[in-house]
């Protein structure tokens, strides 16, 4: 009886249709390369021509049985990877044994705990420059008095910016009291009024911004005279405390600057005196501004300046009542301000130095010694008045000046500078680790899922691993197959990791067993080096693209998990609605805990939206 090879055929066929269907594109490429692998090794140890004369010598029927049989094997073992594939993604993410994983979690916590100590040092610092900036660009009693003043070249209307193109320097007669000499520290401040073309500048004219608003929005705000510090003006700092969204609730907005204060009698606003403030404010609190009604506002305070005080008021004083008062007399020659010069000579040199080392990477919260001897300066040029000629005191201040202007451009370049790190740190640094050390985990790509719900977490309230199934049925198909798209190169990449292990092992065992040295060394790369410095990287910016689209899936999708659900929140909503509503939610999945009432849906989901609605 003749063999049925063509049955036998159509039977592999279907087999081989049935697992391929049910095996990952990764796992099937990856097993193939490994097979492929260890095939061209046994081929070069045991001798290609050999391998070839041997298959030429077998008869048809060996060859289609053997030929089954290495389908059949290589798709049996692809299926049986494939169901390990949650046990592979758990070993990437750091799900080992105890005694395993203690270094390097130890490690990872050690990461997580410099990079954020190194943001407090960043923040320090960050608020250090920004109070010395405000101090530099504040005082200088004698900096200008021989400087031209300074003359607008074109119209300003009320609260512009003033650049550098706004501004002409010359020299008058006729100088107004205030009027504004330095250049440097004018370009920045904000106008009050509408000013002319061709007029010159003064203090009443502007107003200086302080750090955090360079670009401010202005907004206006009418509260009770009750509520508001008398002698209020132009150039205040004020804080504002409003009701917030619970009755316990108060927020804060710091730094607020006021730009005009106008008080409208009870005649004019229904009986009730207030007051009409016009203030800057950060586009960040825009919206939070705007959304403030005035029965709101429970205070606008002004903090009292901080001064310092000499050195004999911090004194005690006993020590005070025991010092005898000693009056030096004014330097009799010019040699005390070149000292001094040489002094600020040195200090803008260390703040160079320093500056340069800040932007090397290099993180120090105390800022090099400056306005000390800017301020003994001044006070040696004024000593000086009587004994020093005009000419003189002016090119003594113009030196001070030039340094003034030095340190002024150092510290705006080094505020820049921070703020720019501070800004790539919450950027860089949430997409590799979690918020907090208890879920740090001892792997690269563990910490990269870990930070994913970390990120859920803070702005919806939602566990990602109770949400992601449900997420899954209801998602749009592109959202899906981006989503797929990004699991499976991550999943390729870890199988080639395990993959490059297997065949670097097998080979060298084979190769060293058939004595040929140079080639197990050479395969025992494809153990240790080889996965770790090539593939394990590759793996990582996988898991970094995954969870990407996993973030923009959740953004993306989420209200129709809360929708299937059979609830629904306010619309507009805020976040802390949607997370107690996310929370409850999560409760009864997991505890039962009942949710109140819910509207129970009956018709089916789809995954396609047909109506081109789209929930976020």
């Amino acid at each position: 009886m003749q063999f049925p090879f063509s049955l036998f055929g159509d039977l592999l066929a279907e087999f081989q249709k049935y697992l391929t269907d049910r095996i990952s594109r990764p796992v099937y490429w990856a097993t193939g390369l490994i097979v492929v692998a260890l095939g061209i090794i046994v081929g070069y140890l045991a001798g290609l021509d050999a391998l070839i004369d041997a298959w030429n010598k077998a008869d048809a029927f060996l060859k289609l049985v053997f030929s089954g049989v290495v389908v059949v094997s290589f798709l049996l073992l692809a299926y049986v990877l494939r169901r390990l594939q949650g046990t592979v993604e758990r070993w990437f993410q750091g799900d080992w044994p105890r005694r395993w994983q203690t270094g390097a979690l130890e490690w990872h916590r050690a990461v997580w705990q410099e990079r954020q100590e190194t943001l407090q040092m960043m923040y320090d610092l960050y608020g250090a420059l920004q109070d010395a900036l405000n101090e530099m660009t504040r005082w200088g009693p004698q900096l200008d008095a021989f400087a031209p003043v300074l003359r607008t070249t074109c119209e300003l209307p009320r609260y512009t910016l003033i650049t550098e193109e706004n501004l002409n320097a010359v020299d008058a007669d006729d100088v107004p009291r205030g009027a504004l000499r330095d250049r440097q520290t004018t370009v920045g401040m904000m106008t009050l009024h509408p000013i002319d073309a061709d007029t010159i500048v003064t203090g009443a004219d502007v107003v200086r911004l302080p750090g955090g608003l360079e670009r401010p929005a202005i907004i206006a705000l009418s509260v009770s005279v009750l509520i508001v510090p008398t002698g209020l003006v132009p150039g205040d700092l004020v804080d504002v405390y409003a009701q917030g969204q619970k009755k316990d609730q108060v927020v804060s907005f710091k730094s607020v600057l006021i730009l005009d204060a106008q008080q409208i009698s009870g005649e004019q606003a229904n009986g009730t005196d207030v007051v009409r403030l016009t203030l800057a404010v950060a586009p960040n609190d825009v919206e939070a501004f705007v959304k403030l009604s005035d029965k709101q506002i429970l205070r606008i305070v002004r903090p009292a300046p901080q001064l310092t005080p000499s050195p004999a008021l911090q004194a005690p004083a006993s020590q005070i009542a025991a010092q005898p008062v000693i009056v030096s007399p004014p330097p009799s020659s010019p040699d005390p301000v070149d000292d001094q010069l040489k002094i600020l000579a040195k200090e803008y040199e260390a703040g160079k130095q320093w500056f340069r080392e800040l932007r090397a990477g290099t993180v120090k919260t105390e800022i090099p010694s400056h306005a000390e001897g800017l301020k003994q300066a001044f006070v040696l040029i004024k000593s000086l008045s009587a004994s020093a000629s005009k000419e003189q005191q002016e090119k003594w201040l113009l030196q001070v000046n030039a340094y003034r202007n030095g340190w002024i451009s150092l510290l705006r370049d080094a505020y820049k500078e921070i703020e720019y790190r501070i800004d790539q740190h919450k950027k860089t640094f949430p997409l590799y680790y979690p918020a907090t050390p208890e879920k740090v985990a001892p792997t690269a790509i563990g910490n990269v899922f870990h930070a994913v719900d970390s990120y859920c977490d803070k702005l919806y309230g939602l566990d990602i691993a109770l949400v992601l199934p449900r997420l899954q049925v209801v998602m749009e198909e592109n959202t899906r197959d981006q989503l797929t798209k990004a699991h499976d190169q991550l999943e390729l990449f870890e199988w080639l990791y395990l993959g490059s292990i297997v065949v670097g092992l097998i080979g060298s065992l084979m190769a060293f067993h058939a004595q040929h040295y140079l080639l197990a060394l050479l395969l025992w790369l494809l153990v240790l080096p080889v996965p770790r410095i090539i593939l394990y990287p590759a793996a990582l910016k996988a898991a970094l693209d995954y969870a990407d689209a996993l973030r923009l899936a959740v953004d993306y999708e989420r209200g129709k998990i809360i929708s299937q659900a059979g609830f629904s929140l306010p619309s507009p909503t805020n976040q802390e609605q949607e997370r107690e509503l996310w929370n409850q939610i999560q409760q009864w999945w997991v505890y039962g805990t009942p949710p109140g009432d819910y509207i129970l849906t009956m018709e089916g989901t789809s995954s396609d939206t047909t109506n081109g609605e789209k929930t976020t």
